[in-house]
C-alpha cells in the first residue's frame, strides 16, 4: 500500500514539477493581459469538472459487482450529458459551449481513472498525471508559436489537450480490464444506480465545488472588477506559489495519511502525530517562501521577466496564505480519517462567504488589486489556523 501510495506521489510531484518550469515559457509567451483572460475562462473550468457525472464515477471503485460497476458509469456519461446540454442551452458566449464539452470530457476521464484505480493498474496510473502535463504544456507552447499566442488560442489548445488526455485515460481503462467499462440497460437502471448513491451529488459534488469555487474566488474577482492584466499577475503568482504546496504537501499526504488513519482505526490518540507533522510542515513552509517575503518582484523578474514584476508583488502578500495552506495539510488529511466530512462543509461555505467579503472590502478600503489579494490572504491564514486549532482539539479527546 505505501509502496503505491510513494509510487503515484512521485508521479504527481514530477508532474507539478515540469508545471512549474514550463510555466515560465508560457507566461513569457502569451503575456500578463492574455493569461489574464485564459485564467478567468480556466476558473470556470475548474469549478464544472467536479459537476461530471455528478460525483458518481467515485462510487465506481466502491461496489463489489463489475456489472454494477459498468452501469454506474454508465449512469455519470447520461448526467453528464445532460449537465452540458443546460450548460449550452443556456451558453451567453462561445466559451460556455465549450464549457459543456469540458464536462463530457471530465467525465470519460474521471471514469476511465476510478475503473484503474478499481483494478489497481498502479503504472497506467503512474503515467497520467506527467502525459497530462505534457499535452497540456506542449498544446498551450506550440499552439500560441504556430497560431499565435491569444488567450483564445490558449483556452482551444487546454481544452484540446484535455479531451485527448480523458479518450487516452478512458482507453487504457478498457484495454486494462479486457472488456467493456459501461453498460446502458435502460432509464430504470440508470435511475437506480443514481438512487442507490446519492450521497455523492448530494454532499460530495457539493463539496467539492465549493472548494473549487473558493480557490478560483480572486481570479474571478479580480476579472470582473480589475484589469485582465491584474488577473494574470495573479494568476502567475498563485500558480507558482501553489507548486510548493502541491509538491511537498502531497508528499507528507502520501504517508500522513495511512499513518494517522491507522492510529484513528485501533483507537490510538492522533494529536501527537497531528501535532508533530502540522509544525514540521509549518516550518518548512516558513523556509520555503521567506525568500518571496522579500525578494518577490525581484524573483519573478527574474524567472519571468520584467512585465512580470507585478506578479512578484502579489506573491509577497499571498505568502501567509500559502503557508499556512501548507501547515493546514496535515488538518485536511485528519478531517477524513476523524470522519469530519459534514463539519467541513459547513467551514467551507462559510469560509466562502468570509473570503468573498474578504476580496470586496480590500477592494474598498485600499482601492488597487494588492488591497483585494492582501486582504483575501489574511484571512486565508486566520482561517486555515483557526481550522488547524479546531481540528486538533477534536484528535486531543
Amino acid at each position: 500500500m505505501i509502496r503505491k501510495i510513494g509510487i503515484l506521489a512521485i508521479s504527481g510531484a514530477f508532474a507539478q514539477a515540469l508545471n512549474f518550469f514550463l510555466l515560465p515559457i508560457i507566461a513569457n509567451l502569451y503575456g500578463p493581459e492574455e493569461y489574464g483572460r485564459f485564467s478567468r475562462f480556466f476558473s470556470y473550468f475548474q469549478i464544472v469538472l467536479p459537476i461530471a457525472g455528478f460525483g458518481l464515477p467515485l462510487a465506481i471503485v466502491l461496489v463489489s459487482d463489475v456489472k454494477e460497476g459498468r452501469r454506474v458509469g454508465a449512469a455519470s456519461i447520461v448526467a453528464s450529458g445532460l449537465i452540458a446540454i443546460l450548460i449550452a442551452a443556456d451558453a451567453a458566449s462561445n466559451y460556455d459551449y465549450l464549457l459543456a464539452f469540458v464536462v463530457l470530457f471530465a467525465a470519460f476521464q474521471q471514469i476511465g481513472y476510478q475503473w484503474l484505480t478499481r483494478t489497481g493498474y498502479i503504472l497506467a496510473m503512474s503515467m497520467l498525471p506527467l502525459t497530462s502535463a505534457l499535452l497540456m504544456n506542449a498544446a498551450r507552447i506550440f499552439a500560441g508559436k504556430l497560431v499565435g499566442p491569444t488567450h483564445e488560442v490558449l483556452i482551444l489548445a487546454t481544452i484540446g489537450a484535455y479531451g485527448v488526455f480523458a479518450i487516452i485515460t478512458f482507453a487504457i481503462a478498457r484495454r486494462s480490464h479486457g472488456m467493456e467499462i459501461l453498460e446502458f440497460n435502460g432509464a430504470a437502471s440508470l435511475w437506480q444506480s443514481l438512487k442507490k448513491f446519492s450521497h455523492f451529488p448530494k454532499y460530495r459534488t457539493p463539496q467539492v465545488m465549493i472548494n473549487t469555487f473558493g480557490r478560483n474566488l480572486p481570479v474571478l474577482f479580480l476579472s470582473y472588477f480589475t484589469t485582465s492584466t491584474a488577473t494574470g499577475h495573479f494568476a502567475l503568482a498563485n500558480a507558482a506559489l501553489g507548486a510548493g504546496v502541491f509538491l511537498v504537501g502531497n508528499a507528507f499526504s502520501g504517508v500522513f495519511y495511512p499513518r494517522i488513519s491507522r492510529a484513528v482505526a485501533d483507537k490510538d490518540s492522533p494529536h501527537r502525530l497531528l501535532r508533530k507533522t502540522t509544525l514540521l510542515l509549518f516550518c518548512m513552509a516558513l523556509s520555503l517562501y521567506a525568500i518571496v517575503v522579500f525578494w518577490g518582484p525581484v524573483l519573478f523578474t527574474i524567472v519571468f521577466g520584467l512585465e512580470w514584476r507585478q506578479a512578484g508583488q502579489f506573491s509577497q502578500w499571498m505568502t501567509p496564505w500559502f503557508v499556512m495552506a501548507l501547515a493546514a495539510r496535515p488538518t485536511t488529511d485528519a478531517i477524513l480519517a476523524l470522519g469530519l466530512q459534514k463539519q467541513f462543509v459547513i467551514f467551507e461555505v462559510a469560509a466562502t462567504v468570509l473570503r468573498m467579503a474578504a476580496l470586496a472590502g480590500g477592494m474598498l478600503t485600499f482601492d488597487s488589486p494588492i488591497g483585494a489579494v492582501a486582504t483575501f490572504s489574511v484571512l486565508n491564514a486566520v482561517l486555515y489556523s483557526a481550522l488547524i486549532f479546531a481540528v486538533h482539539n477534536y484528535a486531543r479527546k
